[in-house]
C-alpha cells in the first residue's frame, strides 16, 4: 500500500516482461492478468502461499534484492529511544524464516528468530547498531517510511567516547559540562564506562600539572562497569588561574 513500492514493481514487470501493470485507484495494489507468466514464476519458484514460499538459489547481488523486496513488504523498523532499537520480520513459515536467518549471515548481519507468545507465527529479529548498519548498507529498505524508521534508529545511538580538548579555555568548559561537584569532599567527578576517557582526561590535565585521580571499575546494578575520575577543587585552580 506504499507508492513508491507499487511503482517500482511497475518498472520492474516493464523491464523484465515488457508489459505495465496497472495501480488501482485505491493505490493500494499493483497487479497485471498474463497465465504465460504466472505459469513461469510457478515452475520456477514454487508455492507462493504464506506457509510453503522457499527461497531460491540466488547470487549474493539477487539475494540482496530478494531481502530488501521482503522486508520492504513485511518487515518493519522500531525504535523506543535508548530501550529498543530493531528491524523486525513476522511469518507463519517458521522454515522460510530460519533461510532468511542463514541468508544474512553472508552480509554479516546477526539475527534471532522466536515464536510470538499466544500466536501461530515467528518473529526474526535484528538488533545492534553494527546490524542495523550493516542491514543498511547491505540490504536496505526501499518502503521511505521504514527507510527513514531505521535511520533514525541508527541515528538515536549514543556516542560515549568524548572528545577531550587540549586547549586550556576549551578544556576548562568541557569541566564545567561534563563534571559533578561534590562539595562536601571539596571535589570534582567524572565518571563513565569508557576508562579511556577518563584515562585521556588525566593526561590533558597533567599537562597543566592537575592532579587527579582514577578509580574503578565498579558494577552498576544492570551489570554494566563504570569508573571515576576525581580532582580536588583546589587543583582546578592552577587550570583557572586562580579563579574559584
Amino acid at each position: 500500500m506504499n507508492i513508491v513500492l507499487l511503482k517500482d514493481f511497475q518498472k520492474k514487470c516493464r523491464n523484465v516482461f515488457g508489459i505495465n501493470p496497472i495501480i488501482t485507484r485505491q493505490k493500494d495494489r499493483c497487479k497485471f492478468q498474463n497465465k504465460e507468466i504466472c505459469l513461469k514464476l510457478l515452475a520456477d519458484f514454487g508455492s507462493f502461499h504464506s506457509h510453503k514460499w522457499s527461497m531460491p538459489k540466488m547470487s549474493r547481488k539477487e539475494l540482496s534484492s530478494w531481502l530488501r523486496s521482503y522486508f520492504d513488504c513485511d518487515g518493519w523498523a522500531s525504535l523506543v529511544k535508548a530501550k529498543d532499537r530493531k528491524i523486525g520480520l513476522d511469518s507463519v513459515n517458521y522454515i522460510g524464516l530460519k533461510n532468511i536467518q542463514k541468508s544474512l549471515k553472508p552480509f554479516g548481519i546477526t539475527s534471532s528468530v522466536h515464536p510470538r507468545k499466544a500466536r501461530s507465527i515467528w518473529n526474526l529479529s535484528i538488533c545492534g547498531k553494527d546490524d542495523l548498519i550493516k542491514f543498511r548498507d547491505e540490504i536496505g529498505f526501499l518502503h521511505p517510511n521504514k527507510k527513514r524508521k531505521l535511520e533514525e534508529a541508527i541515528g538515536s545511538y549514543m556516542d560515549y567516547n568524548w572528545k577531550v580538548p587540549e586547549d586550556k579555555y576549551k578544556l576548562t568548559k568541557f569541566l564545567k559540562e561534563k563534571g559533578r561537584k561534590n562539595l562536601q569532599r571539596k571535589e570534582i567527578r567524572f565518571n563513565s564506562i569508557i576508562k579511556f576517557n577518563l584515562e585521556d582526561l588525566h593526561s590533558k590535565l597533567s599537562k597543566y600539572k592537575v592532579e587527579s585521580r582514577l578509580n574503578g571499575p565498579w558494577k552498576n546494578p544492570y551489570g554494566s562497569k563504570w569508573y571515576c575520575l576525581s580532582i580536588n577543587l583546589r587543583e582546578l585552580n592552577k587550570l583557572r588561574g586562580g579563579e574559584s
